[in-house]
């Protein structure tokens, strides 16, 4: 086997298993029974696929290529699945299995009627020029074309793919169904916002805006307390570093920021602007100054009033938890603390901002984007961006009365409760006609 397909598949520990272990204590505590719990405990479908592809070194190659569609409570036909496609050398089964079924959850706290999905593409960049991308990414549509459409399965960026290869996969996905399919577009979301393109203003910064103002709201609600709160983040990704651009507009203070291979700290305070000039320069924020050169490690245990996690899932082990100095976890990357390292902050009343609420933002915007491609309208960044906020506030209104309504010790166990009671209202309505009466959508960007 190349090294290419030589990946690690080790369902140890997983992000499913982290997932189930919490489904389970929701269904037990709500009194689920084993009917409903199966339909969120297994997959509508799982596809693994080897692309074969000749790259510029004039070799052909092969790639291991996955996409898990979870469960879609909502009419089929009408709305489809959606989640994002990693390219990534961690890409596994295991993995992708995890993140679909954490999308289905994501999508029913923010509160989109979209099904959870997840894809992935197991490759390291390092290896590969932006040519030799561009034919795996028209390689993984071509291998997945009859899995994905518009009001079948949208896909979206995620660790390793960018507004150019959503266009890339757009571009090819119009081109195979040219005639076949009304509003291709709208199959593929964080695409670029370009003439020729239809991609959604604010996509890009969505996830980060979207913790803001889950922060902003429980500010509001006394859920956290204090003037201008001081942060250390971990990843100056998408999430990380449009989070610290957007930070001083909240009333916080970026005191340390980390990536690979390590990062800066400053108690007076960081600049995005000066950030972004070091990284780009150096590509090493370790080399930033004015400030001091940490690990990732100490950066997870530095006195901050709050910590963001916008790195990789189970960056939080059990012993930084047992350090970690910071008032208020927000989780912005997926499953970023190990289950023992959740227990262990609950019991040292250290709030946790659980990732299937935090990190809602890129869902959101995804969703109006397909909504726009769908009705042939564009958006204001002005309208995403207030839309966004207003369902970033209700939502967590909702979590946190969730918290009281089901007695939960955390806000994740809430979120969880209220992610089940969300999905299988429809789950049932599906299939046994009981359909709830809701409120209409108080989103009024498409109205």
């Amino acid at each position: 086997m190349s090294k290419d397909v030589d990946i690690v598949a080790d369902g140890a520990n997983s992000i499913e298993q982290h997932i189930d272990r919490y489904l389970i204590r929701v269904f037990d505590h709500q009194g689920i029974d084993e009917t409903w719990r199966k339909e969120l405990l297994t997959f509508n479908q799982v596809l693994e696929k080897t692309l074969r592809v000749r790259l510029s070194d004039g070799k052909i190659h092969h790639f291991v290529a996955f996409r898990v569609r979870h469960r879609n409570p909502y009419p089929t036909g009408t709305y489809p699945y959606g989640g994002g496609v990693r390219f990534d050398a961690g890409v596994n089964l295991f993995q992708m299995r995890g993140l679909a079924k954490g999308m289905t959850l994501k999508a029913a706290v923010v509160d989109v009627p979209h099904g959870g999905a997840k894809g992935g593409v197991a490759l390291d960049h390092a290896q590969y020029t932006a040519a030799d991308i561009q034919v795996i990414a028209e390689k993984y549509i071509e291998e997945f074309n009859g899995n994905i459409g518009p009001q079948l399965d949208r896909l979206a960026p995620d660790m390793g793919t960018n507004e150019r290869i959503m266009g890339i996969f757009a571009n090819k996905y119009s081109t195979l169904n040219q005639g076949k399919v009304t509003n291709p577009s709208a199959a593929i979301s964080g695409k670029p916002v370009a003439r020729g393109s239809d991609g959604c203003r604010g996509r890009i910064p969505a996830t980060a805006l979207g913790g803001h103002y889950v922060v902003e709201e429980l500010r509001n609600l006394k859920e956290i307390r204090g003037g201008s709160l001081t942060v250390a983040v971990q990843g100056f990704g998408n999430a990380g570093s449009h989070f610290i651009r957007f930070a001083a507009d909240f009333g916080m203070t970026i005191v340390a920021v980390s990536h690979t291979p390590g990062g800066v700290y400053n108690d007076k305070g960081l600049s995005y602007v000066e950030l972004q000039k070091t990284y780009s320069a150096e590509g090493d924020l370790t080399l930033h100054r004015p400030g001091v050169k940490i690990s990732n490690e100490d950066l997870l245990t530095l006195p901050c009033d709050l910590l963001v996690l916008a790195a990789r899932e189970h960056q939080m082990t059990a012993d930084l938890a047992s350090r970690t100095r910071a008032r208020t976890i927000l989780e912005l990357a997926n499953d970023p603390t190990l289950p023992e390292a959740g227990a262990i902050l609950r019991d040292r009343n250290i709030l946790v901002v659980p990732y299937i609420l935090a990190s809602g933002g890129g869902l959101i915007v995804s969703y109006y984007e397909w909504r726009s491609n769908m009705r042939n309208k564009v958006l204001t960044e002005k309208a995403v961006f207030e839309g966004l906020r207003r369902r970033m506030h209700r939502n967590t209104d909702a979590v946190v009365a969730a918290s009281e309504q089901f007695n939960a010790d955390s806000l994740e166990f809430a979120a969880y409760n209220l992610a089940v009671e969300r999905l299988l209202h429809p789950i049932m309505g599906k299939h046994l006609g009981q359909w709830k009466t809701d409120e209409a959508d108080p989103d009024y960007l498409f109205e």
